[in-house]
């Protein structure tokens, strides 16, 4: 099977067999002319679950200073204030989140930040669906420099323009996590997190909607961090 770039790949594959000699094919040896098939399922049923304590520190700033897209595939039925993706100084000053909101002081279940403290330098949008559900929902953010986008299931659910600074980062505690915000931050994610992808550029609409399909392989120009949770166990 061929890789066209659509993110298609066949689970089936069929040959058919003239010769007189044998022929090797899918590890079997084949002996007589005829039609043979070989169908192989693919298998992504592994997630990484939160319990409310822990979180996945992902290193440093990845130099996303003017732009960036945040993806994840979440599910939780908690409705506390949940940082999913975030860095943000441990909670001391917001440089980028995704995160779940209690909407006590605002309308928002979900929330998107860029630099936004508060004042207009930054910018936040966000939208009012109860996502603690127990279902599974992919969250993406993206940041040109200029347009922040917010996408549910595929869907654009609020959009903000003008927000222009550049990113900076804190010397001394420039990480970015998964499942929170780091040390001091008291808002833990609670529940179950797969496919947390982190790019240097703003995906288009049409690229959200292919990775909510068909996760990354790795190796895509601008992805520079992907966590799949595919290894099935481990500490």
């Amino acid at each position: 099977n061929t890789d066209d770039g659509g993110c298609n790949y066949a689970s089936t594959s069929t040959t058919d067999v003239i010769a007189c000699d044998s022929y090797i094919w899918n590890d079997s040896t084949y002996t007589q002319s005829g039609s043979y098939s070989f169908n192989e399922g693919v298998s992504n049923n592994n997630s990484m679950n939160f319990s409310g304590v822990n979180q996945i520190n992902c290193g440093y700033n990845m130099a996303l200073q003017q732009s960036l897209s945040l993806c994840i595939w979440f599910n939780t039925q908690d409705f506390n204030n949940q940082r999913i993706i975030s860095n943000s100084d441990n909670c001391g000053h917001n440089r980028y989140f995704l995160m779940i909101d209690d909407a006590a002081n605002q309308s928002k279940h979900l929330k998107f930040n860029i630099n936004y403290e508060g004042n207009a330098i930054g910018g936040e949008i966000g939208y009012d669906f109860p996502v603690s559900d127990g279902n599974w929902h992919f969250l993406v953010g993206t940041w040109d420099g200029n347009v922040m986008k917010l996408y549910l299931d595929g869907n654009l659910v609020d959009t903000l323009a003008g927000v222009n600074d550049p990113i900076t980062y804190s010397s001394s505690t420039p990480f970015t996590y998964i499942g929170d915000g780091g040390t001091g931050c008291i808002t833990p994610f609670n529940g179950n997190i797969d496919e947390a992808s982190i790019w240097d550029f703003a995906l288009s609409h049409v690229e959200v909607l292919k990775y909510m399909s068909c996760p990354p392989t790795g190796n895509e120009a601008g992805l520079v961090g992907y966590w799949n949770f595919e290894e099935g166990s481990g500490n």
